[in-house]
């Protein structure tokens, strides 16, 4: 999707469809008996398009970034279901700089897809959002870039997340990794297992070693210079999941592609923070491995010993993210000194069902 800001009257502004984010009902001046009629309560999620003029009526419960996201980003799913190529949305709000960079995000964020395997290659032409703004100037410009890295970084990890285990499997998620350095100027250190065993990283080598995609660690490298603190990013980067000799049910095993999710968001992260230019030092660590089942399988009541020492007993081999991010996380106060802060992206899956 193209993001345009135009700096006109908002009426004078010409576009196919107008789309108008409702902070408050009181404040509806046309269509206000239509709404009334359709039950239009604008909640967040809410959406009323009115085809006859041309209008599309999302709610917006507040005036925050949050929920202006989500209400342009609900809005734009349903424009893009329509055939046509332009609409218009004002600034609503009390904050024109942040509410700016919500509508920016959140169109990007709605207007994605992932078509990779789809039998049929439809042709869609670009749709283009017109944002009306009070003023044209290098800090709106600036909003408009640093939302559309952000959200371009966003959407790339949805398309590492959605892609299959077959075409995505430890090695393939370093060359992501390794493409991302090239591209954006990072430090790369990809390992394989026998650094694992040669650093005593047995909890993570453990769960991917029935595998026949062998186990990547990756270290990805971000410095400024005079930074103001130094960061650490680890990710668990389970490629596929089948819950190893504790084997999922079969039901339980769709999705587990998403179980690398916590990795790739570390790798878009690092991508986006090397565009924008962040005055700190971070480091993006991922653990690259597939949990299988074989004859050298690591298995129940086997107790494997981590790279600072602990030991650790195996009762159930589906809980296999935390022995990844065990070794990572062990990995990276090893190596990296006088960290500031560490942020550990796990992938709950199934857990998150029943965490509160």
């Amino acid at each position: 999707m193209q993001i345009d800001l135009v700096n006109n009257s908002f009426k004078d502004i010409s576009a196919d469809v107008e789309i108008i984010l409702v902070l408050d009902k009181k404040n509806i001046k046309d269509d206000k008996k239509i709404l009334e009629n359709i039950n239009f309560e604008a909640k967040d999620e809410e959406i009323a398009f009115l085809c006859e003029s041309n209008k599309i009526y999302v709610g917006c419960e507040a005036d925050e970034h949050d929920s202006i996201r989500i209400a342009i980003s609900t809005a734009v799913k349903k424009f893009n279901t329509t055939k046509y190529k332009t609409a218009k949305v004002e600034i609503c709000g009390k904050n024109e700089e942040a509410n700016l960079r919500a509508l920016v995000e959140g169109a990007l964020l709605g207007s994605y897809s992932f078509k990779k395997y789809k039998s049929k290659k439809e042709k869609s032409e670009k749709q283009r959002l017109i944002i009306g703004v009070t003023k044209n100037d290098k800090a709106f410009k600036k909003i408009v870039d640093d939302a559309v890295v952000i959200s371009k970084a966003v959407n790339s990890v949805r398309d590492m997340v959605n892609t299959t285990p077959d075409d995505f499997y430890p090695a393939v998620m370093a060359k992501e990794a390794k493409d991302i350095a090239n591209k954006y100027g990072l430090k790369c250190k990809i390992y394989d297992e026998e650094f694992l065993l040669e650093n005593n990283m047995n909890a993570m080598y453990s769960v991917g070693r029935a595998s026949v995609h062998k186990s990547r660690l990756i270290h990805l490298t971000y410095k400024q210079k005079n930074a103001k603190k130094k960061i650490v990013l680890v990710g668990k980067g389970l490629t596929y999941d089948s819950g190893g000799l504790s084997l999922k049910p079969a039901d339980y095993m769709v999705t587990m592609k998403s179980d690398k999710s916590g990795g790739c968001a570390v790798l878009g992260m690092m991508s986006a923070i090397a565009q924008l230019n962040l005055p700190f030092e971070v480091h993006g660590i991922v653990g690259a491995v597939e949990n299988m089942i074989g004859g050298n399988a690591y298995k129940p009541d086997d107790v494997l010993v981590a790279k600072n020492g602990k030991t650790i007993e195996v009762r159930n081999t589906d809980a296999e993210g935390r022995l990844v991010l065990a070794d990572c996380l062990c990995y990276a106060q090893d190596t990296i000194p006088d960290i500031d802060y560490i942020f550990d992206y796990a992938t709950l899956t199934g857990a998150c069902v029943v965490g509160v």
